[in-house]
């Protein structure tokens, strides 16, 4: 994944049980690639997947995502609450960090994120999109893009989107 003059990419965690992945930051030169961070192991449920946003990079780890200073590769926080299972989908929204958490076993939800000085804070409930009855099978995460703040979203007989953008006289 791409930022500005930086790579992140996954490096799988040969052997370990349960199964783990780090994250590897990288500075891209004119003379090459320049390793500049290596993350403490995340615990994977099966692939792993990320977002970048303001500076924070946001890993989905076994019932959590992990939350990584993108200049040092510390991690500055943890969404327990997000519950990432199999083949979760994370994105950033403009300030915001939208988490589908379960992206294969027939259901979906999305948790919304407010970024604050001191952490994050969840905006409301899960909010699960009534026509979505289904998800990924297999390994096969699904991407749901959030354009012009209209967020799209995979359901059983086709493809729905939900606009999220504040509702005013100057929308409309």
């Amino acid at each position: 994944m791409l930022h500005g003059d930086q790579l992140v990419t996954m490096r799988i965690v040969q052997d370990a049980n349960p199964p783990a992945a780090v994250a590897l930051g990288w500075r891209i030169t004119a003379k090459g690639l320049k390793q500049l961070w290596e993350s403490d192991p995340i615990v994977l449920d099966e692939t792993p997947n990320m977002a970048i946003g303001g500076n924070v990079l946001y890993v989905a780890g076994r019932q959590f995502v992990r939350c990584i200073d993108l200049e040092t590769g510390k991690q500055i926080g943890n969404l327990p609450e997000a519950k990432a299972g199999s083949n979760p989908c994370i994105l950033i929204a403009g300030n915001k960090l939208i988490v589908s958490p379960e992206g294969q076993h027939g259901s979906q939800s999305f948790l919304f994120y407010q970024r604050m000085d001191d952490g994050w804070m969840q905006l409301g409930q899960p909010w699960s999109p009534p026509n979505a009855s289904t998800t990924a099978y297999n390994t096969q995460p699904l991407v749901h893009p959030v354009i012009d703040g209209r967020l799209f979203v995979r359901g059983g007989n086709g493809i729905y989107c939900y606009d999220l953008r504040k509702d005013t006289k100057e929308s409309n």
